[in-house]
């Protein structure tokens, strides 16, 4: 009987260590849980404030280019002088430009190079006014580089407002 009792003792002293054991298991795990709930919050936050930050810097950099014009379609040259071809633009479709009106301009290469299309022509004008009498006078005309002395095949020449990539 007293080997039946040694034994029941060991027994119980063993499943009581287990316990102890799974409860240490057990507290390390709702402990991690915690810190891992914690850090889904976090990152759901982070995602949040992500979001907004991307939000107002598409906001800033639009705010930047309000005068800015896009001309998408002019095959490039050697030696192009890119203020005389906007005024060519502007003989053809008819707005009042001066050379005064042209700030800056220059060709920028897209983000994803297609073969075979050149770079845009980014122009920015004195105000925005005559930046919307070009868009919109260009428009109606249907402009081609044949309309402004482009020798070779006749290909359509598109004038936009130049917008950031998220709002295109």
């Amino acid at each position: 009987m007293q080997k039946e009792i040694i034994t029941l003792q060991k027994s119980v002293q063993f499943k009581s260590h287990c316990h102890d054991e799974t409860t240490k298991k057990f507290e390390v795990l709702t402990k991690l849980t915690k810190k891992t709930d914690n850090l889904k919050s976090e990152i759901n936050n982070l995602k949040l404030q992500n979001q907004q930050l991307n939000k107002q810097m598409n906001i800033n950099e639009q705010r930047d280019r309000p005068l800015n014009v896009e001309i998408v379609g002019l095959p490039e040259s050697i030696n192009e002088d890119l203020n005389d071809t906007i005024l060519k633009i502007r003989k053809h479709v008819g707005v009042k430009i001066d050379i005064n009106d042209i700030m800056q301009v220059n060709r920028v290469s897209p983000k994803v190079k297609l073969p075979g299309r050149s770079r845009v022509i980014i122009a920015k004008m004195k105000s925005k006014l005559l930046k919307d009498n070009l868009i919109s006078l260009s428009r109606k005309s249907r402009l081609t580089t044949k309309d402004i002395g482009i020798a070779g095949e006749s290909r359509p020449i598109f004038i936009n407002g130049h917008l950031v990539s998220h709002n295109k």
